[in-house]
C-alpha cells in the first residue's frame, strides 16, 4: 500500500514539474492530491475508531459474564 502511495505522489511531483501546466490545471492537481490525503486521514481514524469500539465492547462483555 505504502509503495503505491509513493508512486502516486512520485507521479503527481512530475506532473506538477510540467511547465506546459497551467496555473489552474496545477492548482487542481494540488487540490485533488490534499484532498485524498484529507479522505486517507479519514478513513485511518475511523478504521482505528472501529477497531477501538470493537475492542471495548469485546471487554464489556467479558466483564460482564464474570
Amino acid at each position: 500500500m505504502q509503495l503505491a502511495k509513493d508512486a502516486d505522489v512520485s507521479v503527481r511531483e512530475k506532473v506538477l514539474k510540467n511547465p506546459r501546466l497551467s496555473p489552474l490545471q496545477r492548482y487542481q492537481m494540488l487540490l485533488l492530491g490534499t484532498e485524498a490525503e484529507e479522505i486517507e486521514q479519514a478513513n485511518n481514524l475511523l478504521a482505528r475508531r472501529s477497531h477501538s469500539l470493537t475492542h471495548t465492547r469485546d471487554c464489556f462483555g467479558s466483564c460482564r459474564q464474570s
